[in-house]
């Protein structure tokens, strides 16, 4: 729950209690100093104890903190000495994990293994938080467990683990009698006419803007550069919001393929091929702290997740749709 310490919690208040410096303690744990003096907080709140006292340069821990340094200790050991029958014993994890994501991943990532983790796992709880602040320094500070991101370049940090799920791609979607429609059919057969951007000029473009997540700068991760457009017609920070912009006007938005393959089952809407560089790949990753390596119920989480999509590159919706 949220106002149990976590293994991250425990081996920090080890780590400060062996040091006595927060700036050391931070530096063991790749953290920025801000950062510690947040996790040291969350550790006094859960606590209701000071833990660790300046006095000077050095922080003093309290009566309490040193009371329970034997305790943390033999926590610590037990987790470390847990056996490998722990990791297959699914039915046995009664947890919640905070999963950081974006509303698309919901639908994309995890709504398709959820069936199967909750098979294995039927006590294990999910709660899902939504994009906000730096999700390395959440998965540090042990405020999330997990993260779904859309790295677009080599900037994962050497602390943070990560798992790439598989290779896909942002497809353009538009109403159904959209007149873009008309131009896929063209020159050879339904499908086969991938869209050139001077085509999408003439409409306007329902946009998604993400929030500053990673770094300190906002990043685009659907479109490199800008595609031609007559205007925005509505800039939006969900996702799942962009198919019902579209189905209400003549714009044009951009969607992961597997997201929009799945809403197109439901909603009145066409999937375009654009024949375009400026559009990225997506290759989502699942990401962890480098501390929860040795997190048996949270590794079991993770290798489910990635199991899954190695096994299932093509959802098992879409394998039954096409089947029919």
């Amino acid at each position: 729950m949220k106002n149990d310490l976590s293994t991250v919690d425990l081996k920090f208040i080890l780590d400060l209690f062996k040091t006595t410096s927060l700036t050391v303690t931070a530096a063991d744990f790749e953290v920025s100093i801000p950062t510690a003096s947040r996790m040291l907080n969350r550790v006094r709140t859960i606590l209701g104890d000071e833990c660790f006292v300046r006095s000077g340069n050095v922080m003093v821990p309290t009566r309490r903190i040193r009371g329970l340094i034997p305790k943390i200790h033999a926590a610590i050991k037990a987790l470390e000495d847990l056996t490998e029958d722990t990791v297959y014993r699914p039915e046995a994890i009664s947890r919640r994990f905070i999963v950081q994501m974006v509303d698309n991943a919901a639908v994309a990532l995890l709504l398709p293994v959820l069936p199967r983790i909750h098979e294995l796992a039927p006590n294990l709880v999910i709660q899902i938080r939504a994009t906000q602040g730096n999700p390395y320094e959440l998965l540090r500070s042990g405020q999330i467990d997990l993260s779904f991101g859309y790295p677009p370049d080599d900037t994962i940090p050497s602390d943070i683990r990560f798992a790439k799920l598989f290779d896909s791609e942002h497809v353009c979607i538009v109403r159904k009698g959209h007149p873009l429609c008309r131009l896929k059919g063209e020159k050879g057969g339904k499908g086969c006419r991938k869209i050139l951007p001077e085509e999408l000029a003439p409409y306007p473009t329902t946009t998604a803007s993400l929030p500053q997540w990673v770094g300190d700068h906002d990043m685009d991760i659907i479109v490199k550069g800008d595609m031609p457009h007559s205007g925005t017609w509505i800039d939006t920070g969900f996702f799942l919001s962009i198919p019902f912009f579209v189905m209400e006007s003549d714009s044009y938005g951009f969607l992961p393929r597997e997201t929009a393959e799945y809403l197109a089952r439901f909603l009145p809407l066409e999937i375009l091929e654009i024949e375009s560089t400026q559009v990225r790949p997506w290759t989502p990753h699942l990401l962890w702290h480098i501390t929860g390596s040795g997190d048996y119920e949270l590794q079991w989480l993770r290798t489910t997740i990635c199991k899954y999509f190695e096994e299932h590159r093509v959802p098992e919706w879409k394998v039954k749709v096409e089947s029919m």
